[in-house]
């Protein structure tokens, strides 16, 4: 028995940004790594099994072989054990760099010849860094073109007309051309290094280049993914998206500078460093697509979509980019895991062996484990629907075909992810959920613990993780759900910043066991509304308070008095909220740079006697 605790992990940690490591690579809402390190910790000891079900970016995988456990990380998702295995695989760093050296020397002049411009200094052929594009749509009142990006925004996806000044709702209109801004640019010949307004000159060598792309890519027997993105896809009916091939979310020039560079990835002979250099492949086309928004940010959103503005970067100077975060990833990796990493071929050979790190792409419905053989599972699974992580990933798999074993991009129908426009789904994910769960509990030891991330604004897909847990033969602790405030930059990411959206996460500890006999008696539906109404009134009386600053405070309670059951299964928090309290417009400082800038931000307040 390597378990250290009888008793759950209690109080918020500190959460920090992410350490080099997984900065290499973008994953969908990683965890932060501190917060996971402690409770590997706190429910583990050094040499015990730990076991994650939905490894995604490979947090737990990465902190437990920093901790010196033993770890079997297992996702549906291909990308997923990809970007998990780079970021512990035992790879030099000085000879990661000479081979990213290598690759970065041979693409330069092939790459960086798609973009060229005159230098507005010194009129000598110049290299463009990055080009800021417009959508040009046409006002449905005056009929006229309008350059988004010169138009006053009035709110998502709303405008005013800069020629008649009529509200447009550009989502309800068909996409028209793109206007070229402007470039940064640097020029060789004087040094200089700045933005330059497009010329007429600038339009005609794109559109230029545009046009022979396709030919050259013909030309030079070059690769590029042809799929077509399946009609099932959850993530192709919001947003009017217009794209039906993967491909079209990138300029003809990029697709041509993405395809050369994969084939020069591709030549390298060293299986390992190969593998790796796709890893640092699909790190950069999440840099260089229409979804990129400044030269800063990659692809921000969890969500396929085509801003009105958007950047379009050189892929040469993103491979320098992203190619020194993964030499730098790889040497935190290597001073904090090293050789410690043995990647097991089975979990046979991590739990009778030397081996130290079990990755398998497959479901964790199935887990290929012997009954009572891990110490503790510690994992952050889906949240519902919040994020389609396999319509996502596709982004990446498909450069990588037979990296990635891809047959084909229809949802696998065993990944546990809600989707909000098909019927049943709430059973489906629920069943799904609780065969991982009943997994979970037949190899972990007796009285080990199940330890769990979640969030969900909807209070149904509560009730459904509880269940299935319950229903597994977990139980909750009352003092076993703690809030875990995110970490600060990361709270005003793009998705993060939306009216209502949920910030931060509850950790959950269940232990294998039988409930104590008060958890056995749920709450009734008018007593569940009773304290709800009473736990935000005493929230308030603070002073107005957003949708997450009052859900913070209300789960826990709710969870810890058995509150979400089969009684209130359709409870409805906005509902009730509107029913009991007020709406207010407050004034609030943008925590967005400097200098602050006063925005208004919706918040409950009590009602007015």
């Amino acid at each position: 028995m390597t378990t250290t605790t009888e008793k759950p992990i209690v109080g918020a940690i500190q959460a920090l940004p992410h350490t080099p490591v997984y900065r290499m690579h973008r994953y969908f809402a990683r965890r932060p790594h501190n917060v996971i390190n402690a409770l590997i910790r706190h429910y583990s000891r050094p040499g015990g099994v730990i076991l994650d079900p939905f490894c995604g970016g490979g947090t737990t995988v990465v902190e437990g072989l920093r901790l010196k456990r033993k770890v079997i990380g297992v996702d549906i998702n291909p990308m997923a054990t990809l970007i998990t295995r780079c970021e512990v695989i035992d790879i030099d760093p000085a000879e990661l760099e000479i081979v990213l050296d290598q690759v970065i020397k041979a693409t330069k002049a092939s790459i960086n010849m798609l973009y060229q411009t005159s230098c507005p200094q010194c009129g000598a052929t110049a290299t463009i860094d990055w080009t800021l594009w417009s959508v040009v749509y046409v006002c449905p009142h005056c009929y006229q073109q309008i350059v988004i990006a010169e138009a006053k925004k009035l709110g998502p996806g709303k405008y005013a007309c800069t020629c008649c000044g009529e509200t447009i709702q550009v989502t309800n209109l068909s996409r028209g051309s793109d206007r070229m801004l402007r470039q940064y640019v640097h020029c060789p010949a004087c040094g200089f290094a700045g933005v330059k307004e497009a010329t007429e000159e600038d339009i005609y060598l794109h559109a230029e280049m545009e046009y022979k792309a396709e030919a050259m890519i013909e030309r030079e027997e070059l690769w590029s993914p042809q799929q077509t993105m399946p009609v099932d896809y959850e993530l192709r009916k919001p947003n009017n998206l217009v794209c039906q091939r993967f491909t079209e979310f990138f300029s003809r020039r990029n697709l041509l500078a993405l395809a050369r560079l994969l084939r020069a990835i591709n030549n390298i002979e060293n299986q390992k460093t190969r593998y790796f250099m796709q890893h640092v492949f699909t790190s950069v086309v999440g840099w260089t697509n229409r979804m990129v928004t400044d030269e800063h940010h990659g692809w921000a959103l969890h969500a396929y979509w085509l801003p009105d503005i958007y950047c379009e970067n050189n892929v040469w100077n993103i491979l320098r980019r992203r190619g020194e975060r993964a030499v730098r990833g790889k040497r935190y990796s290597q001073r904090e895991i090293g050789d410690y990493f043995i990647e097991a071929e089975s979990p046979d050979q991590l739990l009778r062996g030397n081996a130290t790190c079990c990755l398998m792409t497959q479901s964790s419905t199935k887990l290929p484990l012997p009954d009572k053989s891990v110490d503790a599972v510690i994992t952050d699974p889906p949240y519902g629907g919040n994020i389609q992580y396999g319509e996502l990933c596709s982004f990446w798999a498909v450069w990588l075909p037979e990296t990635m074993n891809l047959v084909g991009l229809s949802g696998n129908p065993e990944e546990v992810v809600k989707k909000r426009y098909k019927e049943g789904e709430d059973q489906r994910f629920e069943n799904l959920l609780g065969q991982v769960f009943r997994e979970c509990f037949r190899v972990l030891r007796d009285e080990g613990w199940l330890v769990i991330t979640f969030n969900n604004r909807e209070t149904s897909v509560w009730f459904s993780m509880l269940r299935a847990a319950r229903e597994a033969g977990f139980y909750l602790m009352r003092d076993g759900v703690n809030y875990q405030p995110p970490v600060g930059d990361y709270a005003r990411t793009l998705h993060q910043r939306k009216d209502g959206a949920i910030q931060g996460d509850f950790i959950l500890s269940f232990q294998k066991g039988n409930a104590p006999a008060e958890q056995n008696n749920p709450m009734m539906r008018e007593n569940t509304e009773v304290l709800v109404v009473a736990l935000v009134a005493d929230v308030l009386k603070n002073g107005p308070a957003t949708f997450s600053e009052i859900y913070r405070q209300v789960i826990p309670v709710l969870v810890a008095h058995n509150a979400l059951n089969e009684q209130v299964e359709e409870l409805d928090l906005e509902t009730m909220l509107s029913e009991n309290f007020v709406f207010e417009e407050v004034s609030v400082e943008a925590n967005t740079g400097w200098p602050l800038k006063k925005t208004t931000m919706r918040k409950w307040a009590l009602p007015k006697t």
